[in-house]
């Protein structure tokens, strides 16, 4: 069955002893087109932190009741690894940049020259590892131009493989919603915000249109 990654952001954990935690981001790979985490928020409102559960761990998506059922228990979800852990390239960059205009920010108040300041802090980071609320929004960009935005990605719930990027196209006055394969996308630019795409802007458009159900 195909699932609508987008769909189920913000649905709750369902563990083998009861709710705990709201999937917040899903990070998937751009090389393999391969899900790899949940993001899942636990705590409290005054205290939370995010953690890491791999989708394989996942029984069942109930969309009525939109929760996520897992095949651990709380204490299970709890002990999982941190989400600081295990970064995507775009939430590593931006704290990367950050951390170099606040050093920036402070030496030049201090009437450093901008010669003097380091470069960039080091940071670990999988380049591949990506994040669906990051990219979603991100304009696609075809080798004849612009052709779209990318509005959703839909993946099997068996195996948790990407099978289509879903492409909004605006094109006079006719909206489109498209699949593509994956496979098609040459490489994702975080700074640029945009999908580049070894296609043309009319083989985009004239893709499978995607209902809206």
């Amino acid at each position: 069955m195909l699932i609508s990654l987008k769909s189920i952001l913000n649905y709750t954990i369902n563990a083998t002893d009861g709710m705990i935690g709201r999937i917040r981001d899903i990070y998937f790979y751009d090389d393999s087109w391969f899900v790899k985490f949940f993001v899942v928020e636990i705590g409290t409102i005054f205290r939370s932190h995010k953690v890491l559960i791999p989708p394989a761990q996942s029984d069942r998506v109930d969309h009525m009741e939109k929760t996520v059922n897992v095949e651990l228990n709380k204490d299970d979800i709890r002990q999982s690894p941190k989400a600081i852990l295990h970064k995507p390239v775009s939430v590593a960059l931006k704290e990367q940049f950050t951390a170099y205009n606040k050093k920036l920010h402070l030496r030049g108040y201090h009437g450093a020259t901008v010669d003097n300041i380091v470069s960039f802090p080091s940071f670990q980071t999988d380049p591949n590892l990506r994040s669906v609320r990051e990219v979603i929004g991100y304009h696609v960009q075809s080798f004849s131009g612009p052709a779209g935005r990318l509005l959703d990605l839909s993946a099997y719930e068996e195996g948790w493989n990407i099978r289509y990027l879903v492409i909004g196209i605006n094109r006079f006055f006719h909206n489109r919603k498209v699949m593509i394969a994956p496979q098609m996308a040459q490489r994702i630019i975080w700074e640029g915000k945009r999908i580049e795409i070894e296609a043309g802007s009319d083989e985009i458009y004239n893709s499978p249109e995607r209902d809206n159900n």
